[in-house]
């Protein structure tokens, strides 16, 4: 059987990486082959871009910011390029054989509705046998222009399945069948795999420290992250995703998929606004903290994959807005490990079913 994957590949961001990884390992370890395509042409994720001077504005220092972080981004650019060459089967699209039997969709947030809609990530472009595996719409509400451009693709699926409960309950209203919400595909595979991945050595030197994730800049949760290093006599490593950074930490970071991994792995406590960095504290154990990344009331929000993630791990006090870190449950492993173990056996049966069907 030979299955073809669509999902996001072609932009450095290391949960992007993992979860494509691990989609392609577990699918291979169903004893199915797989490749990845190559969606550097296919690309189209952007949030729609704001047409007035603030948005230029924006546009223009970002620009500056990727100038001045060029040395950095070297380093950034060759840990992904080492990572798709060892870990990763990729598949140009445009030259794909004919021979694929299944193509799978999914996961990461390909179906969310705030982003420009590209008809790719829905397989418009085969008459094969589709599977959803954990696509996120990554939002509560969906918009009619998303509904109308998406739904009569969606239909067009063998077997449906997305990542949180909320979106779930919105394609299984709108298509009239039951979609069942799976796990992301980085919590079915075993600590052990993940060990493989990271790598043998990055340039930390502090032995005891605070690995700090943040994709989006915030200076209240960096001065909260500062007072509980400070508080615990932990340094302070940050993943350098923006330039700023530098001076945050004592350490800072520079890399891709595998060091992060290691950062992790090697952390006394992990603090981050991120979905992929909260599974890679879970996975290796760690004490953890997840900063709100989007407010209530914002109509992109992401928090529902984080908060729907809590709840089927019976995780409570984790997701945090300031410093009362004293009132925070510890962090029972056990009974998580427990918990995620079901939904693993759940989401692979899932797997399993769709792709032997």
């Amino acid at each position: 059987m030979k299955t073809a994957t669509v999902t996001w590949i072609s932009y450095n961001n290391c949960g992007t990486f993992l979860q494509a990884y691990a989609l392609q390992h577990i699918v291979e370890k169903l004893k199915c082959c797989n490749v990845i395509l190559d969606d550097q042409s296919k690309l189209l994720v952007q949030y729609r871009p704001k047409r007035n001077l603030v948005g230029i504005a924006k546009a223009i220092k970002n620009k500056l910011q990727l100038f001045l972080m060029r040395d950095y981004l070297h380093r950034v650019n060759s840990s992904y390029s080492r990572f798709r060459e060892l870990y990763l089967k990729l598949e140009n699209p445009e030259t794909i054989a004919d021979d694929i039997d299944i193509y799978i969709c999914g996961s990461d947030q390909i179906w969310n509705p705030s982003l420009r809609f590209n008809s790719y990530y829905y397989l418009d472009f085969t008459e094969k046998t589709k599977i959803a595996y954990a696509p996120s719409i990554g939002s509560d509400v969906v918009t009619e222009e998303w509904m109308a451009n998406a739904l009569p693709l969606i239909k067009r699926f063998a077997h449906l399945s997305v990542r949180e409960e909320q979106g779930a309950a919105i394609l299984s209203r709108l298509t009239g069948t039951e979609v069942p919400s799976v796990s992301d595909p980085t919590l079915l595979l075993p600590r052990a795999d993940w060990e493989k991945l990271c790598a043998d050595e990055t340039c930390i030197k502090s032995k005891n420290y605070v690995f700090c994730y943040m994709l989006t800049p915030n200076k209240a949760y960096l001065n909260i992250v500062h007072d509980y290093c400070r508080a615990k006599g932990l340094d302070l490593v940050m993943m350098g995703i923006h330039l700023k950074y530098r001076k945050c930490a004592a350490e800072v970071l520079w890399g891709g998929p595998s060091e992060f991994l290691t950062a992790i792995r090697n952390a006394t406590t992990v603090i981050t606004d991120s979905f992929h960095a909260t599974v890679f504290s879970i996975i290796f154990g760690k004490n953890f903290y997840t900063f709100q990344r989007f407010s209530e009331n914002d109509k992109s929000s992401q928090n529902s994959r984080l908060l729907n993630l809590f709840q089927k791990l019976n995780i409570r006090g984790r997701f945090v807005k300031d410093n009362n870190w004293d009132v925070i449950e510890e962090l029972d492993y056990p009974d998580i490990y427990e918990r995620l173990d079901r939904e693993k056996d759940f989401s692979i049966n899932y797997l399993q079913t769709a792709l032997t069907k």
